[in-house]
């Protein structure tokens, strides 16, 4: 396991591992007890390992394999007897399992759980907070969203919000549900990419439309789908309240053919302020705005003639060329930076570092 790029465990003892054979493996942290735990899938068996903040081993499980079909890592659950639980299912998110054990017991078993969803079709599924969630669309004309919260007894408990909110016409006249923007179309998958607020997110997440972002006990769910505006719902996890928001995006200047309809467009949300990006062949706009009053804190227009004073370094584009040429390369005019960023889908990203907030703007390849 490696932490910013340093190693925080590395063992091979009593390890049999060898080939792909869809082995799992994961970590999950617990800074409540200020541990971790990791498992990692052998030939024929499951290890389950304690580690300390320092990445010390303390103990040790071994049990077996993972049940047959059941490849997709959900998430974790802590019990109150100190037993940890990770959630697994299989691709179409249609059967459920779980994995308990507890190091002070030394004791360790798989099951498949007792439950199902109908007319229901999958959105996400996270942990927080030491809790286990998963999160499906009604089917047909509802609006309703479903929150199914990971018990202690291996039961779920539901809650049903409306997210009437998300409902839109498109311009064809066809009505889009939570449904239609919240899951994907093929198996069982979600449309859902999750964020983490606390950790460098890569840009080809960033880009997606639909984000899911952890924050204490509250989620917030944001949907760029439509170039006029960014929608968000939050929701608090201890008594699913929900908030809504919506904040128009910036108009480009208009053209020689009047209001601008090619550009690219996407937000990213990261300490109370959300961010915006639209931007065509010829101009960029870049805005900054608080969740809670809507005020402008910051707008960036950038045209093609201009030179990029904001940045700290490069323009670089990466391409996918054979290892025997640089698979990078700068951009040294805006106009070419734009361009790039028109063809492609636009992703935002943001972090806080030595008390100052860094952006990365970029463009990803269709």
């Amino acid at each position: 396991v490696s932490i910013s790029q340093n190693n925080f465990y590395e063992s091979t003892e009593g390890f049999k591992i060898s080939g792909y054979n869809n082995k799992e493996s994961l970590a999950i942290s617990n800074p409540d007890k200020d541990e971790m735990v990791l498992l990692i899938e052998g030939n024929k068996e499951t290890f389950l390992l304690l580690l300390d903040n320092t990445g010390k081993e303390l103990k040790r499980l071994t049990t077996e394999r993972l049940m047959f079909g059941f490849t997709e890592f959900l998430g974790y659950h802590l019990y109150e007897d100190r037993s940890y639980g990770i959630l697994f299912s299989e691709t179409k998110h249609k059967s459920f399992g779980i994995l308990k054990f507890n190091f002070e017991q030394n004791a360790a078993y798989q099951n498949k759980l007792n439950f199902a969803y109908k007319k229901e079709k999958y959105a996400a599924s996270f942990s927080q907070n030491g809790k286990f969630y998963i999160m499906t669309a009604n089917k047909g004309s509802s609006e309703d969203v479903n929150f199914y919260v990971f018990n202690d007894d291996n039961s779920f408990k539901k809650h049903t919000l409306s997210f009437d909110f998300l409902t839109q016409k498109t311009d064809n006249g066809f009505t889009n549900r939570a449904i239609d923007i919240l899951t994907a179309r093929y198996l069982g998958s979600g449309s859902l990419t999750k964020i983490d607020p606390f950790s460098p997110s890569s840009l080809t997440s960033t880009s997606d439309p639909n984000k899911l972002y952890q924050i204490k006990n509250e989620i917030y769910i944001s949907v760029d789908k439509d170039k006029a505006f960014t929608k968000i719902i939050k929701i608090d996890l201890d008594n699913f309240s929900m908030e809504t928001y919506k904040f128009d995006y910036p108009k480009l200047p208009p053209n020689e053919y009047g209001e601008q309809k090619s550009f690219k467009h996407n937000s990213y949300l990261f300490q109370d302020n959300l961010y915006q990006i639209v931007c065509s062949s010829k101009n960029m706009i870049f805005r900054v705005k608080n969740l809670n009053d809507k005020k402008n804190i910051k707008e960036i227009t950038l045209k093609k003639e201009d030179s990029i004073i904001f940045k700290n370094g490069p323009i670089i584009q990466e391409k996918n060329v054979s290892s025997f040429s640089s698979n990078k390369r700068k951009l040294e005019k805006t106009a070419k930076f734009l361009r790039k960023v028109s063809l492609s889908n636009a992703g935002i990203t943001a972090i806080e570092s030595n008390s100052k907030l860094q952006f990365k703007l970029e463009g990803i390849p269709k």
